[in-house]
């Protein structure tokens, strides 16, 4: 479960209720249920850009309930555009680019780039944004990472 979603989310009750007239809420949420992943047919001329960072990608102080992070802005200019285009948000609040923070935020952006932009089914773009700030203001007296390693890791990014 993503504890930072600022996003309502309705619980039904316990049940199959396809076919329902009305979505029968038991109670609603501010956090999203996470999903491994999900297909969606589309043609194949669409692409999808996905955006991979830390809290500010994910949408960290966002305003509840109004889709106001900057991936759901990117999106609504995308869906303006002449070439049909999703956006998919894989930020993860507390990330790094180099190591895993010290609360649950996943597994390090460098290592997750394979499962969360390569294995995207029509991904055809990749905005890279804030994970290096994590390791940055993390780090405090221990001089890792270096602006080496950053600078490294960033390249892998840019070469896959």
């Amino acid at each position: 479960m993503h504890n930072g979603a600022f996003q309502t989310n309705y619980v039904s009750a316990s049940g199959n209720h396809v076919g329902a007239d009305a979505f029968p809420v038991s109670t609603t949420v501010q956090n999203w249920f996470l999903i491994a992943r999900l297909e969606v047919v589309a043609p194949r001329e669409n692409g999808a850009v996905v955006t991979l960072g830390a809290s500010i990608t994910d949408g960290s102080r966002s305003t509840a309930d109004t889709n106001s992070r900057w991936p759901n802005q990117l999106a609504k200019r995308v869906v303006k555009g002449a070439r049909p285009m999703a956006v998919l948000n894989l930020g993860i609040a507390g990330n790094r680019l180099l190591s895993e923070a010290a609360f649950q935020s996943g597994r390090p952006g460098l290592t997750r780039f394979d499962r969360d932009v390569i294995a995207q089914t029509g991904a055809t773009d990749v905005i890279v944004a804030d994970m290096a700030l994590n390791d940055l203001g993390t780090a405090r007296e221990n001089p890792a990472p270096s602006a080496g390693d950053l600078i490294a890791a960033q390249e892998q990014h840019i070469a896959r």
